[in-house]
C-alpha cells in the first residue's frame, strides 16, 4: 500500500514541530505515538483492554474506534474517533486542536492546515476526589492570578480574575458532598459557585497555585495558629512622633505578644520580624498561606494636627464600613501604606466589593474579638478606653479569617509616647492583648 503523506507544523510555546498526516476516506491523521513524543508527554497502553492513556499537563484515556475520550474525570465526545493503523492510534488532524488543548493546558486551533497556540491558559485544572467522610475539590492555576473567594452554609463562590481556560475542565455533575459547579464568566473574571450538601464543615485554603475546596462532616475548629502583624516597617516608617517611629514599636510589641502567645500554646506566625518593608497584600498572603485561624495587626494611632495632640487612648477596629470622621481619617492613614507598593497596587473597584464580601462572613467574629482584646487592654493596662470601632482597612480586607487592627496608643500624644518608649509598659500592653485574645479563643473552643 502507497502512503501519501501530508506535512504540517504544531507551534507550540517557542517551538515548531514538523508533523506527517495520513489521509484516510477523506480524514487526515496524525500519529498519537509521534505526537507524544515530540512534544514530551507519556503514552502508555494496556492490551488487555486496548487502552491508551496520554498525560503531560492533564491525562486522556483514548479507546480506537470509540467517539468517547476520558479527559480526566470527565468524558468528551469527538466527531471523529481515533483509529489504529499498523497497531499504532492515530487522531484526525481536525481533532487535534481540542486534544492539545486539553492535554497540554493552553489552547489551539489550526491556522492554514497548521496546529497553531492561539493563546497560554492560566486556569489549569478543577478536580473533585470524594472519600467516605469528606469531600476535596481542587482548582490548579497560575501562582500570579488573584483569587478570592466567600460564602456561608452551602454556597460558596470564587472569584478569578483575568481567567484564561477551557469551559471543559468544570464537571458538569457534582460528586459527594459537593452537588453542583456552577461557572459564569464576567467582565474580567470568572466566577465559580460550588453547591455544598448542607450542615457540613467547609474549609477553603490558598497554596502556591492550588485552591482546595474541603467538605467534611461537622467538626468543632479549635483555634490554633495566629498571625501577629507589626504595622509598616522598612521604608514605611508609618507614625512620626515624640522621637518614635511607628515601625519601630509595633515590632517590639509583636515580639512581646508572640511570646505570651506561645507561652499560651499557640503557634505564632509574625509577618514580619525586624525592619523589612511587605506589601499590605504580602501581609495577608502570609496568614492565608499558613491557613491561620486569626490576624491580628498592631500598630500605634496619631494625629498631625498639634490642635488635637491630647487625643490618647486604645482603640480596636475591625472591618467594615467606617461610621464616623475619625475612624474614616484612621482608615486614611493605615491604607497609606499603599503609596510604598508602588503603582500596580491600585485595584478596581469590584475587587474592593468582592473582598469585602469576603470577610463578611467573619464579620461577627472579628467584631468580637475586637471587643475582648479592646477590653483586656483597658483594664489590664489602664489606657484611655476610646472603643471598638469599623473601618475599611486594606490589611483587614483581604483575611479569610477573624482579623483585627489594634491602634495601641497615640505616638502623637507625649503621655503615651512615654508609655510607648518603656519596655515594661509595652510588655504589660502585649500582655493585655494576649489576654483577650485567649478570652476570645476559650469562648470560641468551649
Amino acid at each position: 500500500m502507497i502512503l501519501i503523506l501530508f506535512a504540517f507544523q504544531v507551534q507550540y510555546g517557542d517551538n515548531v514541530y514538523q508533523f506527517n498526516s495520513i489521509p484516510v476516506q477523506d480524514l487526515d491523521y496524525v500519529s498519537l505515538k509521534k505526537l507524544s513524543e515530540k512534544l514530551g508527554c507519556s503514552m502508555l497502553y494496556d492490551s488487555t483492554y486496548k487502552i491508551y492513556t496520554i498525560q503531560k499537563e492533564a491525562r486522556i484515556t483514548i479507546v480506537p474506534e470509540n467517539p468517547f475520550i476520558k479527559y480526566e474525570e470527565k468524558f468528551i465526545q469527538l466527531t471523529y474517533p481515533v483509529i489504529e493503523i499498523d497497531g499504532d492510534p492515530f487522531i484526525p488532524l481536525c481533532e487535534l486542536p481540542g486534544i492539545l488543548s486539553l492535554l497540554l493546558n493552553s489552547e489551539f486551533k489550526l491556522q492554514g492546515g497548521d496546529v497553531v497556540e492561539v493563546k497560554k491558559l492560566n486556569v489549569f485544572s478543577f478536580k473533585i476526589k470524594v472519600k467516605s467522610d469528606e469531600t476535596v475539590a481542587t482548582l490548579k492555576y497560575a501562582p500570579s492570578l488573584e483569587i478570592l473567594f466567600r460564602g456561608e452554609d452551602t454556597i460558596w463562590v470564587i472569584t478569578i480574575f483575568d481567567a484564561i481556560y477551557n469551559p471543559d475542565i468544570f464537571p458538569t455533575e457534582g460528586k459527594g458532598f459537593i452537588k453542583r459547579i456552577l461557572p459564569r464568566a464576567g467582565e474580567g473574571f470568572l466566577e465559580l459557585k460550588v453547591i455544598t450538601a448542607p450542615d457540613k464543615d467547609v474549609n477553603i485554603k490558598k497554596l502556591d497555585g492550588r485552591l482546595k475546596i474541603e467538605v467534611r462532616e461537622y467538626r468543632r475548629k479549635e483555634i490554633r495558629t495566629i498571625v501577629v502583624d507589626p504595622g509598616h516597617g522598612g521604608k514605611d516608617p508609618g507614625a512620626i512622633g515624640n522621637g518614635l517611629k511607628e515601625k519601630d514599636i509595633t515590632l517590639k510589641i509583636a515580639k512581646y505578644l508572640s511570646a505570651e502567645l506561645k507561652s499560651m500554646g499557640f503557634n505564632v506566625i509574625m509577618t514580619r520580624t525586624d525592619d523589612t518593608f511587605l506589601s499590605l497584600k504580602e501581609r495577608t498572603e502570609i496568614a492565608d498561606n499558613a491557613r491561620a485561624d486569626l490576624f491580628v495587626s498592631i500598630h500605634c494611632n496619631s494625629v498631625r494636627n498639634k490642635s488635637y495632640v491630647a487625643m490618647h487612648g486604645t482603640e480596636t477596629y475591625f472591618l467594615s464600613v467606617a461610621k464616623t470622621d475619625w475612624a474614616r481619617a484612621v482608615e486614611a492613614t493605615e491604607n497609606s501604606s499603599i503609596k510604598f507598593e508602588g503603582a500596580d497596587v491600585a485595584q478596581t473597584g469590584l475587587k474592593y466589593v468582592l473582598w469585602d464580601l469576603a470577610q463578611s462572613q467573619f464579620l461577627e467574629e472579628s467584631q468580637q474579638l475586637a471587643i475582648d482584646i479592646q477590653e483586656s487592654i483597658v483594664d489590664y493596662c489602664r489606657t484611655y478606653n476610646r472603643g471598638v470601632n469599623q473601618a475599611n482597612f486594606y490589611v483587614l480586607r483581604v483575611n479569610y479569617m477573624p482579623a483585627v487592627l489594634v491602634e495601641t496608643l497615640f505616638i502623637s500624644n507625649p503621655d503615651d509616647a512615654k508609655k510607648l518608649k518603656d519596655d515594661d509598659f509595652l510588655k504589660r500592653l502585649a500582655r493585655g492583648i494576649a489576654r483577650g485574645i485567649r478570652k476570645y479563643v476559650e469562648s470560641r473552643n468551649g
